[in-house]
């Protein structure tokens, strides 16, 4: 086996092996339920009938409230103590606190198995029974906490978690309408009921099936645009390994935020544009972006508004950093992509229901959170740089620093040699510009085009006097 062969395998498998990570890092919370919806939002899709009967089950609110409510009516049983006098109902301190604490009042007393209730006015602690009888009454009452647990459970049991059920065929929600309060806790039933193991098994398959392929198909299109575009790419494994350890990383960090119920708008997807641009070129960029936004969209809240977003900032992104030589570009970058998150944002929430009841501010916190860690990318293009043995902009802009150790040493032993590279790299930069070629690149390479001249200066005739 050649190593060219051994080498496209190596690159095959990259991309296999990313596809395959991919789908198993992917939430699984939504894989039989494949629609996205929110209060105050219209629903996006087609009219959604009940293709069976389900339950409408009671919101985390509802059901606390519920139960307090019926534990309002709870009464805490207790037992006399064998041998002791029943003439007084006495209870230590401890248990009066107790009872007081969790605001009951009323204690159930058994007897024989016969439960007798009294209120608590009539319960004594030691110290009370003595003020208020003048003699001394030793506790007689003991809490039974088995058969208060077993009674707690037993009324906590007999609250239904359901507030009234669809029947199979009924209409749920239609094309346009908006979510209210009720039709999304509809909603939220039904996907409890597709993830419901004896629902759900089948159509988890199905959608794991269709997880694989459409990721597949997207890595594919990237693939073809390399290939075609850009072959040079393609055929250097570690700028392969580069594409899909960028889109890995970013992606992760959105499943990671969505198993933790945060926002995905806080993951800082500019990245993939900002550091793929540094590197190569601005038509890599933007497919690299939309290759891993189209990914995300499969499992991420609202996927058409994400994906508009997103794409915005990649646009952004790849226009306002053409070339960046200094630190002051990355930030300039976060502000620009911070802006105009907050303007598509704002324009599509108006566009989807015209009322300004739509609009969530915490969103804006959220893409200010973005714009912070998208400066954070600083840190990788180094670490990239490193890791891949990358050439930057900015590594370029400190090799043309004449007051680097090398250039000064090259000016102290060869000043002619010296001189003459300045003037080549000025020369061969307007050259670059002229064509359209890295001017960046060709000035540092004309710098030191005689670096080696340092060796023995006077063996060159611009260092002989």
């Amino acid at each position: 086996m050649n190593d060219k062969l051994v080498s496209t395998i190596t690159r095959l498998s990259i991309f296999i092996l990313l596809a395959a990570l991919i789908v198993l890092i992917f939430p699984r919370y939504n894989n039989a339920f494949r629609y996205h919806y929110e209060v105050g939002k219209p629903w996006s899709y087609k009219t959604l009938t009940a293709d069976f009967d389900f339950p409408i089950y009671k919101t985390e609110e509802q059901l606390n409230r519920e139960q307090k409510q019926l534990l309002s009516t709870f009464t805490p049983c207790f037992k006399y103590v064998r041998g002791a006098q029943r003439q007084v109902l006495v209870i230590s301190l401890q248990e009066k606190e107790w009872l007081d604490e969790n605001g009951f009042s009323r204690i159930a007393v058994m007897q024989n198995r016969v439960s007798k209730t009294y209120p608590l006015s009539e319960v004594y602690t030691p110290g009370t029974a003595f003020s208020h009888f003048g003699y001394e009454c030793a506790r007689n009452l003991v809490r039974d906490t088995a058969m208060t647990d077993q009674m707690k459970q037993s009324l906590l049991a007999s609250l239904s978690p359901t507030q009234g059920m669809v029947q199979k065929g009924e209409k749920i929600i239609g094309n346009g309408e908006i979510v209210t309060d009720r039709s999304y806790q509809t909603l939220h039933s039904l996907r409890q009921a597709y993830e419901d193991e004896s629902l759900g098994t089948h159509q988890r398959t199905l959608s794991v099936i269709g997880e694989v392929i459409l990721v597949c198909l997207f890595l594919c299109l990237f693939v073809v645009y390399l290939y075609v575009f850009r072959p040079a790419y393609l055929r250097s494994t570690s700028t392969v390994l580069f594409f899909c350890l960028l889109m890995l990383i970013v992606i992760a960090l959105a499943c990671m935020a969505l198993h933790f119920g945060i926002t995905v708008y806080i993951i800082p997807f500019a990245w993939v544009p900002i550091m793929t641009r540094v590197f190569f070129d601005s038509r890599t960029a933007l497919f690299l972006h939309f290759t891993t936004i189209l990914i995300a969209s499969l499992v991420v809240p609202a996927p058409v508004e994400f994906f508009f977003i997103q794409i915005v900032v990649g646009m952004v992104a790849v226009s306002s950093l053409s070339d960046m030589t200094r630190r002051a570009q990355l930030v300039q970058t976060a502000a620009w992509i911070f802006l105009v998150q907050t303007i598509a944002y704002t324009a599509i929430s108006f566009a989807q229901t015209g009322a300004w009841t739509s609009v969530n501010p915490w969103m804006y916190l959220y893409f200010a959170v973005c714009g912070l860690l998208t400066v954070g990318c600083y840190g990788l293009i180094y670490l990239f740089e490193k890791l891949f043995r990358f050439i930057s902009s900015i590594t370029l802009v400190e090799l043309t620093d004449i007051n680097s150790e090398l250039l000064h040493t090259l000016a102290e032993r060869a000043p002619g040699t010296f001189q003459h590279s300045m003037q080549v790299s000025n020369l061969a930069a307007e050259a670059a510009k002229t064509i359209g070629a890295n001017a960046l690149l060709v000035r540092t390479g004309a710098l030191y085009h005689d670096i080696g001249k340092m060796t023995d200066p006077l063996y060159f005739v611009e260092n002989q006097t």
